[in-house]
């Protein structure tokens, strides 16, 4: 048996060496990456050879540990193919190989690609683009042999896509919907494609800055383009040769768009006089459309075509009052094609499908059986020859309106087999009224019974008070308005919240009227502060007779005897008036406790407080529901807050008898008149002659008081929406010169926001407002205050 040897032991230093070589990555790791690609690429790109350090190769990048970093061979006459190794390039940041003629499969790249640069090449299928969480740039446009493919779902990974380039890459299919929820997405250009289908809903309020979609293929993408309008921060929109139909929207709010190409589509309706005064506006191009009405006329620097439509004219001027009244009618049905293409030139009865005439007067209008989506257009009010009116067997929704009954040569009307809902009007014996087939209408409607006899009328109107009363004022009213509600739908929750930890407390009498204290009486009123807990302990304090319980909560309302109103309104003094409205005075008080209130004190037309009926049938007027209900909700406010902005634009009070009974009820004659906006400026109170810019201000607060006070509650916005509309109106607006006594110190020179946050900080408030953006620009509004349950919705503020 041999001895056993002793090995011999490693020197400590070379087993240090030895244990670094074997923890650390070996130098070159993309060695074999770069030789794939070498190899792959014909010829062999020059300063490239494989006897030479990758790292030194012309156009080659690598990090200081020899990790390539970038590769860029653009426009190198370069054939071959991409290797699937590429993928292990670990830290590949950029990859240019733009203008070669490269083939074969786009292969997967790494996660560490933040732009590739691929178009102008041959490539013929993509293999896949997923996991590119730091890509920034797609760039594969002018690739026409790639096989049919869509831009995969794969890419909403990449948050910070801000750029994709796919133009003439034969994408095919429908635009995905998650390229509106890629926040930094601000390049679209999917030109030259085989896309299909409408705009993606998840457009509205994207960064998207450029989109290009224009020339697709075949029949190319649809629908209509409303999503733009809500697309703020859009510079350049080119939809040419598409078949994109219905009406150009609103664009006004795109302050940046300075290039529209709209060219070579089926567009139809009215030309916005928005668009054509949008200041940055540079290029228009709406020909070969079927754009109607009037030749549109551009303003300033505005390049602008038209020409292959359907205006009623070859030149500039107005249309034919009777075509005009027809264009409304198409317009309630969305402006179809089928009309467009037949409802041409300036005489209705000159030809025009579906329209009977008697000489120059349109008789009949039959549009049976036509598929129509839609409404029925309260403008047909104003075809007072009109004998016979087929709109049955179609998709019509809303309400019949209630106008039509007083069409004076009416005798024939079929409604029959739509989706009509609201109340059905009694129009004369002598009329055949037809309106079977329509399973909503007439059911469960609490609204009005349409939009009234809607029409034409622009004649001024008078004004009430006779006082002349400046644009600033309506601004300044319209401030208080937005700061009272905002004020009253916290103070709303904060008295729910009493009314769940407080026991329940029944009504009393009102002594002074000898009726009960209810929700539309003298004692509405709403706590301002954080004082709102002391509220049933002072009322009970303060109660007289032998009334052991205090109503506290009654439908959103608190309900006070009046005495304690004049207690702490110092009997009503005018020191304590807060403002004034149609229907009654708001004062301030302040109970004991320190609590802060509002108190509205309610009167009739004829001067008589607290009269319960009269209370309740103004109010039928002013919210329809109402009447019906007798609940006040967050949606008969918003309609009383359109009132209350009409009665400030016209100068005419809600209900004036002074004025023919088709003038009498403002919101009814003012509805007609918001169907042309041309007719605005006739119908604003003459006294304020606005200047340009403001009159375009007037006109947007016209549009939303027509909005609130819409005929059914739902179709009226909430009224966060309603103050996210008017705050940039308020913000651009200064006053000629400073008035601070007659404004009650506020400096009209601020913002709405900025005054919010002054008073505040004035009275050491807390704000209820902490939660929101303010800016001089932009004010974010919260679904709910700070500190509100999730269970917590607009409803619950009644």
């Amino acid at each position: 048996m041999q001895p056993t040897r002793n090995l011999p032991l490693l020197h400590p230093v070379l087993l240090l060496f030895l244990l670094l070589v074997l923890t650390t990555p070996s130098f070159g790791d993309d060695s074999a990456a770069m030789s794939a690609l070498l190899a792959a690429l014909k010829p062999t790109p020059s300063g490239w050879s494989p006897t030479t350090a990758y790292c030194n190769w012309s156009g080659v990048s690598c990090s200081p540990s020899r990790y390539v970093t970038s590769i860029t061979l653009s426009s190198k006459s370069l054939s071959g193919t991409l290797p699937s190794s590429i993928s292990n390039l670990s830290s590949l940041a950029t990859l240019s190989l733009q203008g070669n003629q490269l083939s074969g499969t786009i292969p997967a790249f790494p996660p560490s690609v933040q732009a590739l640069y691929l178009d102008s090449n041959n490539f013929t299928s993509v293999t896949s683009l997923a996991g590119l969480t730091n890509l920034q740039t797609l760039s594969i446009t002018q690739n026409i042999n790639l096989a049919p493919w869509s831009l995969p779902s794969s890419l909403s990974a990449s948050s910070s896509l801000a750029k994709i380039y796919a133009g003439s890459s034969n994408l095919v299919g429908t635009i995905p919907d998650f390229l509106g929820s890629l926040q930094s997405l601000a390049e679209l250009r999917l030109s030259y494609n085989n896309l299909t289908g409408a705009l993606p809903g998840s457009f509205s309020g994207s960064s998207i800055q450029f989109l290009w979609l224009n020339n697709q293929v075949g029949a190319g993408l649809s629908g209509g383009i409303s999503v733009l309008s809500s697309m703020q921060q859009l510079s350049q929109v080119w939809l040419q040769k598409n078949g994109f139909s219905g009406e150009i929207p609103d664009l006004s709010n795109c302050v940046n768009l300075f290039d529209l190409q709209l060219r070579d589509n089926s567009f139809t309706g009215l030309v916005p006089s928005s668009l054509l005064s949008m200041k940055n506006l540079l290029n228009v191009s709406l020909d070969n459309n079927k754009l109607q009405g009037p030749v549109p006329s551009s303003s300033g620097s505005m390049k602008l075509t038209y020409d292959g439509n359907r205006f009623c004219r070859n030149s500039s001027g107005p249309c034919d009052s009777q075509v005009m009244i027809m264009l409304q009618v198409a317009g309630g049905l969305g402006y179809p094609l089928t009309l467009a293409d037949s409802w041409t030139g300036n005489d209705a009865c000159g030809g025009w499908s579906f329209v009977g005439c008697q000489g120059t007067n349109v008789t009949s209008i039959t549009l049976s059986k036509q598929g129509f989506n839609g409404t029925i257009s309260p403008a047909f009010v104003n075809l007072t020859s009109l004998r016979t009116l087929l709109l049955n067997n179609n998709n019509l929704t809303g309400s019949i309106p209630q106008g039509l009954t007083s069409l004076p040569n009416l005798q024939v009307f079929d409604v029959s087999n739509n989706n009509l809902s609201g109340t059905v009007p009694v129009f004369p014996a002598s009329v055949k009224f037809t309106s079977s087939g329509n399973p909503f209408l007439g059911k469960n409607i609490t609204g009005d019974s349409g939009s009234g006899s809607g029409g034409n009328s622009s004649s001024p109107s008078g004004s009430s008070g006779g006082s002349k009363v400046s644009a600033g004022v309506i601004v300044g009213v319209v401030v208080g308005v937005l700061i009272v509600v905002l004020i009253m739908l916290f103070v709303s929750y904060k008295f729910l919240y009493v009314k769940r930890k407080h026991t329940k407390f029944s009504r009393v009498g009102n002594p002074e009227l000898g009726l009960p204290a209810t929700k539309t009486g003298a004692g509405m009123v709403n706590a301002l502060n954080n004082g709102y807990a002391g509220v049933p302990s002072e009322l009970q304090s303060q109660s007289s007779g032998d009334h052991s319980e205090f109503p506290v909560f009654d439908g959103g309302n608190v309900s006070i005897p009046i005495e304690v109103l004049r207690q702490v309104t110092n009997n009503f003094s005018d020191d304590n008036i807060l403002g004034r409205g149609g229907f009654g005075v708001v004062y301030r008080g302040e109970l004991h406790d320190g609590t802060k209130i509002a108190v509205k004190r309610m009167h009739a037309p004829d001067g008589k407080y607290s009269v319960e009926t009269r209370l309740a049938g103004t109010f039928g007027y002013l919210a329809p529901e109402y009447a019906a209900t007798g609940r006040v909700t967050t949606k008969v406010d918003v309609f009383a807050f359109g009132v209350v902005l009409m009665e400030l634009i016209t100068g005419r009070k809600a209900l004036d008898d002074a004025f023919p009974d088709e003038k009498a009820h403002l919101v009814t004659w003012f509805r007609r008149v918001l169907i042309n906006k041309e007719n605005i400026p006739k119908a604003i109170d003459q006294t304020l002659n606005p200047d340009e810019e403001t009159l375009e201000s007037i006109i947007k607060v016209s549009e939303l008081a027509g909005h609130c006070t819409a005929r059914e509650p739902f179709q009226r916005p909430d009224m966060g929406h309603a103050v996210n509309m008017l705050v940039p109106l308020v913000e651009q607006w200064k006053p000629l010169r400073q008035e601070e006594d007659e404004n009650e110190g506020i400096d009209l020179h601020m913002s709405l926001p900025q005054m919010v946050q002054g008073w505040h900080a004035s009275e050491g408030t807390s704000s209820t407002f902490d939660n929101m953006s303010f800016s001089y620009t932009q004010v974010s509004i919260p679904p709910k205050p700070s500190g509100f349950p999730d269970s917590f919705s607009s409803s619950d503020c009644r």
